[in-house]
């Protein structure tokens, strides 16, 4: 029931957070004529970003009281690969790695999803590399490790993520490029061809264009809900007022 009770605070803040963002968010599309992403999509992406705080630990201002700013060479790797090799059990440690790359799967698929015009590779996995590199710094002084091997694991899920979203938006458009081709009824269509050439550039070509300012709007809503966390979430204060030490 505590743990509920922890998870249900830490998600509290987490959802205040995005809603406040969002809110300043819908306000500058109106002033500016822009259209932010749905409530319904950003809500899905705010829950995400919980699992992964929830999981990962990042920093937060009562940590920083707790243990100060002193960091131990031993809570930083940056050798590639090492962290697997010295391991004791690689096994796990495999594991461990297979894990990271998991976490942001999610990641690749739902910022595509929610701004399209973000919809390349390389902004996406910039924007996973981005945030797992957040979180990795700041494990550094609440005692825990910061692995470049979590940071590769973290990077290679968000491709993978985005892999899947380009095969499934792919596999939906494929139909739709024949059907513009000839025009619905067997006949040739060459504008609609060429519209759907310009419009749906290969999400992994190096040709294309990639839009990083459609990374904004997300990457607002993720430093809006991190710096929520790492001001608000006080864990150790939370636990004693449940169990009353």
């Amino acid at each position: 029931m505590e743990t509920i009770l922890l998870a249900g605070y830490e998600l509290a803040v987490v959802l205040a957070a995005t809603l406040a963002a969002f809110a300043l968010v819908r306000a500058h599309a109106r002033s500016t004529g822009g259209r932010p992403a749905r409530l319904a999509l950003v809500l899905l992406f705010a829950f995400y970003l919980f699992g992964v705080v929830f999981v990962t630990g990042p920093l937060t201002v009562y940590d920083l009281a707790r243990y100060g700013f002193e960091v131990s060479p031993r809570q930083l790797n940056l050798v590639p690969l090492v962290s697997l090799v010295q391991a004791v059990d690689v096994g796990d440690a495999l594991v461990g790695f297979a894990l990271n790359v998991v976490l942001f799967v999610p990641l690749g698929l739902l910022l595509p999803l929610a701004w399209p015009r973000g919809a390349r590779a390389l902004p996406v996995a910039t924007f996973g590399l981005g945030l797992s590199l957040l979180i990795e710094l700041s494990q550094l002084f609440n005692n825990r490790t910061t692995d470049v091997d979590d940071l590769a694991a973290n990077a290679l899920g968000t491709l993978v993520g985005f892999a899947f979203y380009a095969l499934w938006r792919d596999a939906i458009r494929r139909p739709r490029a024949v059907r513009g081709k000839h025009g619905g009824f067997g006949r040739p269509d060459p504008s609609g061809s060429a519209r759907f050439r310009s419009k749906d550039a290969p999400a992994f070509s190096l040709d294309a264009p990639c839009p990083w300012r459609a990374q904004g709007e997300p990457a607002f809503y993720a430093l809006a809900l991190l710096v929520a966390h790492f001001l608000l979430y006080d864990e150790l204060g939370f636990a004693k007022l449940l169990y009353g030490f």
